[in-house]
């Protein structure tokens, strides 16, 4: 959670995006801000594959910043330090209710035939008496929960709305921890410093297949449907006419650039393509934070 203190030090890292009304919507540079939260030194190839593809295709100059918190890019785009953000889901469904923004595109795989691979986990440690949800609601009041950080659509949204239709809250746990990322909430649970824990099996996957875990390190007793993808979103005040020619660009990059796509996806073991959405795509995620009162969240 982004701290008052902190939130200066943010704008001005886009202190050189103009604020003015033209100047934003016209822009000569188009600023871009991509929600990072693992891998961050993994990803210098894919924001200079993205930068490359998106200024060559609209013919303009395109600026890119990392940031390590979804809460950055929306205090960004609220003070229109940026035109152009990417995040989670939940972290845009959360940005979309303070400001005036539209999705753009989202990741889907280019085969029909791949299997989709993204959805919520609940687990816990290999020595661990929970084998169930009919365990973990028993012994709830006993046990240490860590979410992934708060606008994490499946270290947090998804799991937590299971729990509640399950009859357990967050304060029925002992103690409930926010860690900084998914795979920091994956080794504080598989070290058993905290009894259940809420990750996303593509983190689980990554760092098995890096072998630095093993299946035997920890039981899942848990997993989701399949969870919509984050988006790329930009600001309503930027020109219609650019705001199209964007989501065009990107939903023709794995045709236009494969080899650009790849660079981008790279954290994919199946071949990925950005497909166009419009804000509804995320009603049923909108639904969910509002039923477990995660709308009240103060991201500041």
């Amino acid at each position: 959670m982004i701290r008052n203190s902190i939130i200066p030090l943010i704008l001005m890292l886009f202190a050189r995006c103009g604020s003015s009304d033209d100047g934003y919507t016209n822009p000569e540079e188009l600023i871009v801000c991509f929600s990072v939260t693992e891998d961050y030194d993994k990803t210098v190839d894919k924001v200079e594959a993205f930068k490359s593809y998106l200024s060559e295709t609209l013919g303009m100059k395109v600026k890119i910043y990392k940031v390590t918190n979804g809460s950055a890019v929306i205090e960004a785009m609220k003070a229109k330090k940026i035109h152009v953000g990417s995040t989670g889901a939940f972290s845009y469904i959360m940005a979309k209710s303070k400001i005036d923004i539209q999705p753009l595109v989202t990741s889907a795989t280019v085969s029909k035939d791949t299997i989709h691979n993204y959805w919520s986990c609940i687990i816990v440690p290999k020595n661990s008496s929970i084998h169930s949800i009919e365990d973990l609601q028993e012994k709830k009041g006993e046990l240490t929960m860590a979410w992934a950080y708060p606008t994490s659509t499946s270290g947090h949204l998804i799991p937590r709305s299971y729990l509640k239709k399950n009859g357990i809250e967050e304060d029925d746990f002992k103690e409930v921890m926010v860690s900084e990322n998914h795979v920091a909430s994956l080794y504080n649970c598989i070290t058993n410093k905290v009894d259940v824990a809420a990750v996303n099996n593509v983190s689980i996957n990554t760092y098995l297949k890096r072998g630095k875990i093993k299946k035997e390190d920890f039981r899942v007793i848990w997993k989701s449907n399949p969870i919509p993808r984050g988006s790329i979103f930009v600001s309503n005040d930027l020109d219609s006419g650019l705001t199209q020619e964007i989501r065009r660009a990107l939903a023709d990059l794995h045709i236009a650039d494969p080899e650009a796509s790849s660079k981008i996806h790279y954290n994919y073991d199946y071949q990925v393509k950005y497909i166009p959405i419009d804000d509804t795509y995320y009603d049923s995620l909108r639904l969910m934070a509002t039923d477990v009162g995660l709308f009240d969240l103060n991201l500041n």
